[in-house]
């Protein structure tokens, strides 16, 4: 009796662990499930050339391979991530116009073609997105130009100082911009004009133009603005003496001592550049 009631309740047990087993078996993915998370639909194992639950291969860094298919030349998918990202620039959310502004900049000149959407960027209301948007822009060089200078105009100050240290970091190419930059030294904001100085400052030489308004500019009531136009007189060499020499006879010491130092540092450059 004994043996044969043992030999039941050890078969029973058996069964249970059975049961149990195969529970624990399947007992993750239910978690997974009932939790939210899924598994990537590419799996751990898979390797490059293996076909994934999709269907498609899994090949490396090929998320526009693998959804534009291999009729598309890698310069048409880059076309179309261009402009797609050139209309994420509208989105609602500021975040996500960020990252496109990031993504166009990551492309180089391919994005030479999201220009002026990028302009438009340059007015976002959120002030990363403008910077981040005015940087870009000074990274085409000449090609930006006519879109920055309409914006050294813009009725929000904010926008405008973009504009300038755009043209700013563009140096020498920003040169077609001289004409649009010697007037925002009349602008209200002191920021933006010493800006615009600065940008003026950096294309040197072929600022000449812009020397009547740099010789106002070095008598500006905030002192950042005409040490910066000084400086920007000295970078354009002898041919701003003339207009230097003037300020000299201005009331403000102040001026009167800014237009001879550059007179000064023009001299020595000019001595110098000679007996080389």
């Amino acid at each position: 009796m004994y043996p044969s009631f043992t030999m039941n309740w050890i078969l029973r047990i058996g069964a249970i662990v059975v049961v149990l087993a195969g529970a624990i078996k399947v007992r993750p993915k239910e978690v997974f499930a009932e939790e939210g998370l899924r598994q990537p639909k590419t799996s751990q194992g898979n390797h490059p050339g293996e076909k994934c639950g999709s269907g498609q291969p899994n090949v490396p860094g090929g998320v526009w391979a693998a959804s534009s298919g291999s009729s598309s030349s890698p310069e048409e998918q880059l076309a179309t991530a261009v402009r797609a990202l050139a209309k994420a620039l509208k989105d609602p959310d500021p975040g996500v116009r960020e990252s496109a502004v990031y993504g166009l900049r990551s492309m180089g000149l391919a994005a030479k073609e999201a220009i002026p959407s990028l302009g438009e960027a340059v007015r976002d209301q959120d002030g990363y997105v403008r910077a981040i948007a005015g940087r870009t822009l000074a990274r085409f060089g000449q090609a930006a130009v006519p879109t920055l200078v309409p914006l050294l105009e813009d009725q929000r100050p904010e926008v405008r100082l973009v504009a300038a240290e755009a043209l700013r970091t563009m140096g020498r190419e920003a040169k077609e911009a001289v004409d649009a930059l010697a007037r925002a030294l009349r602008d209200p904001s002191p920021a933006v004009r010493e800006t615009a100085v600065h940008a003026l400052r950096e294309i040197g030489p072929d600022a000449q133009p812009a020397l009547p308004a740099l010789q106002l500019a070095a008598a500006d009531q905030d002192g950042y603005v005409r040490s910066a136009a000084a400086r920007a007189m000295v970078r354009i060499g002898p041919a701003a003496l003339p207009a230097l020499a003037e300020l000299l006879h201005h009331p403000d010491q102040r001026v009167r001592r800014l237009a001879a130092e550059a007179m000064q540092t023009i001299g020595v450059e000019t001595t110098d550049a000679r007996l080389k």
